[in-house]
């Protein structure tokens, strides 16, 4: 007789099988859908951070461009600038003006300080330059040079003698009585002593000489003092004082700068700055040689604020221009 073997097929190693490789097909979908989710979110978070950041590009471009057209000492608050296709606003805010200006003068800078600007508190306003202007006959000024230990014995490359003038300063005036139209400059005149001497100095508006920052001596320009200048053209020489408070000028412009390297020759130890101020009597606001420029946007989960201090320009500026990097 013949025996017959048989296999019996056991069902249930089938099914556990197809449940494996099903679970293991779902886990490899769970996990790239997850990545793609947060790719997708990931390109939606860069793409609205580009947004964010352009939009506030744009505040402080409208910033810029309001501000040379309309000229230093501008301050305007809250101007909005509507980003209707990302759903997004860029607020800019511009400040040029304060109640004092003490920043250290540094090596051959300039400074022009108007005395008068536009005082509009939004673009909507006409632009009228001399809206906004120091009263020359109530607010005289006071600029002081206050050297510290830090300028004692510095020669500024001008070994003694001779008595250097290391910062010129002078006050400009537009004179506009009949018939002139003009700038007029008022600025030192000689002592016949000597352009750095001190004898008579209380007849002259100081010039600010090497001995006056080396031996830590303060220099005071006041505008009210009847102290002897020169006005220039004309080459008249009126009290500081009559020509300040002069009802023939609209508008104002003082100016100072550094004339040589804040070295010395001996030592070549040089300093960072020479300390000054400038300030008026009833301390208004004026003009600073610089401007901050503030840009806000807000959009969502994301906030970009960027503010930028611009420095104004003088009249040895070839150009100006800002870097929105």
């Amino acid at each position: 007789m013949m025996l017959l073997s048989m296999k019996v097929k056991n069902p249930g190693i089938s099914l556990l099988v197809a449940l494996g490789v099903s679970a293991l097909t779902m886990v490899i979908a769970m996990a790239v859908l997850q990545s793609v989710t947060k790719t997708f979110v990931q390109g939606q978070g860069m793409e609205q951070s580009n947004q964010v950041f352009f939009a506030t590009e744009s505040g402080l471009e409208a910033g810029f461009y309001h501000h040379n057209a309309r000229g230093a000492g501008l301050v305007i608050a809250g101007t909005d600038i509507a980003h209707t296709a990302i759903d997004a606003t860029a607020t800019w805010d511009i400040d040029g003006r304060a109640t004092a200006y003490t920043e250290p003068l540094r090596e051959y800078q300039k400074v022009e300080i108007p005395l008068y600007w536009d005082s509009a508190a939004d673009i909507t306003t006409a632009h009228d330059p001399t809206s906004g202007k120091i009263l020359n006959a109530t607010e005289p000024f006071t600029l002081t040079f206050n050297p510290d230990a830090e300028t004692l014995g510095i020669d500024f490359k001008a070994p003694n003698p001779p008595n250097e003038v290391v910062i010129d300063w002078k006050l400009l005036a537009y004179n506009t009585e009949a018939g002139t139209d003009r700038w007029e400059t008022f600025a030192p005149a000689e002592n016949p002593s000597g352009i750095c001497s001190r004898d008579n100095w209380i007849d002259y508006l100081p010039f600010v000489c090497e001995t006056n920052l080396n031996t830590i001596a303060k220099t005071e320009i006041i505008s009210n003092a009847f102290l002897k200048g020169q006005v220039l053209p004309g080459n008249t020489t009126p009290g500081f004082n009559d020509f300040y408070a002069s009802t023939d000028h609209e508008k104002y412009k003082l100016s100072f700068q550094a004339l040589l390297p804040f070295e010395d020759s001996a030592s070549d130890t040089t300093i960072s700055g020479i300390p000054l101020s400038l300030s008026f009597t009833r301390t208004p606001d004026f003009p600073q040689p610089f401007y901050h420029l503030t840009a806000t946007v807000n959009k969502g989960a994301y906030q970009r604020s960027r503010t930028l201090t611009i420095p104004e320009r003088t009249t040895l500026s070839a150009f100006d221009y800002v870097i929105l990097d």
